[in-house]
């Protein structure tokens, strides 16, 4: 019986469980409430009743969720129940992931199951509000995981070592771990280039098969702040050309591909400028561009640099390719609101 707390408005007071289910290593049920259950899964919709109106029965002995080798057992079955009813009773306990991936057993379950796009929605929710602590594990070839926070980090890799930068910066990084009793070496840059590309590519697809856009989001904001020390980062040139696959761009969610669509044809101008160095500064107002040009915070003047004054560069003599637009909205916050309005009137006008 899944447990819950209880006040005296709840819908599900005195309400006997009349659900009976079935998994293969627990001798007795899992208990659940029929009408819960069907609110978020059409399996549970369609299950034969009891004929004389006795408790129904969900069999799930034999179900093998994708990605699995064994039959869903009971433990992860209870989670699932903990999510439908944390969705009809806020009071009701769900032990959020901290880590992406160990929401996924839950994912390919609620998909077995036919889950509806409510439950999926609500998993998102309680996921993304604790965004900013959200961590991609990724599982290396060479027998190490390193943990990537999906959120205000921006993460640099060298033949020293992998680090991360906080957005915004504050002049200090931290050193991911090294493989146990191993010293980074060359072949680990590589190594962690393409785990990361993998599973990035994976939940991209995912999400976009499951239509959760706003986790897409949240993936694609990661991989977009990563392009910031390309070359240096933790996804390559050749990795964005195999991260957004046919796959991906398939599921991709429509509000998604609309919103780039719009964006680039109010972004992507027909700009011939060139630049001269001399006597010219440029403010940086990102943060996300300072957290490998250690020196100066946000804002700070740096100078452009280079025959073509193509580089910024700060005074510790680190430096990044700059580019420019010339022409279009005078403030992004317009930009963005038309686009925001475009999208609205073409997604309303096709649901």
């Amino acid at each position: 019986m899944p447990k819950r707390q209880r006040g005296s408005d709840s819908i599900l007071e005195d309400v006997e469980p009349d659900l009976r289910i079935l998994v293969h290593d627990r001798e007795e049920p899992l208990l659940a409430h029929e009408r819960v259950l069907g609110l978020f899964s059409r399996c549970v919709r369609n299950l034969p009743k009891n004929a004389d109106g006795g408790a129904t029965v969900w069999d799930l002995r034999q179900l093998v969720p994708e990605g699995s080798s064994t039959p869903v057992g009971g433990e992860l079955v209870q989670r699932y129940l903990d999510l439908a009813y944390h969705r009809v009773d806020s009071t009701h306990r769900f032990e959020v992931p901290r880590i992406i991936d160990d929401a996924r057993p839950l994912l390919m379950l609620a998909d077995a199951v036919d889950s509806t796009s409510t439950l999926f929605q609500h998993l998102e929710e309680v996921l993304l509000r604790q965004v900013t602590g959200l961590c991609l594990a990724i599982h290396v070839e060479d027998g190490f995981t390193v943990k990537l926070r999906l959120c205000e980090r921006v993460y640099t890799l060298s033949e020293s070592g992998l680090r991360e930068w906080k957005i915004p910066n504050d002049d200090t990084h931290i050193m991911m771990p090294t493989p146990a009793d191993r010293q980074f070496e060359a072949r680990h840059v590589e190594m962690i280039e393409e785990a990361t590309c993998s599973t990035l590519e994976g939940w991209m697809f995912l999400a976009g098969r499951l239509q959760m856009t706003g986790l897409m989001r949240v993936l694609v904001r990661f991989a977009k702040a990563q392009t910031v020390p390309l070359g240096y980062g933790v996804l390559a040139a050749v990795g964005f050309r195999r991260l957004f696959s046919p796959r991906v761009l398939q599921c991709m969610p429509r509000e998604l591909l609309l919103e780039a669509f719009v964006r680039d044809c109010l972004t992507d101008l027909p700009s011939r400028i060139k630049l001269e160095g001399k006597g010219v500064t440029a403010s940086v107002a990102s943060s996300a561009d300072f957290s490998i040009l250690v020196g100066p915070g946000p804002g700070t003047p740096v100078v452009l640099v280079g025959g073509a004054a193509s580089l910024i560069q700060n005074t510790a003599g680190a430096s990044m390719p700059l580019h420019v637009i010339h022409g279009g909205f005078q403030r992004l916050h317009t930009r963005d609101a038309v686009i925001k309005d475009v999208v609205e009137k073409a997604t309303v006008d096709n649901a």
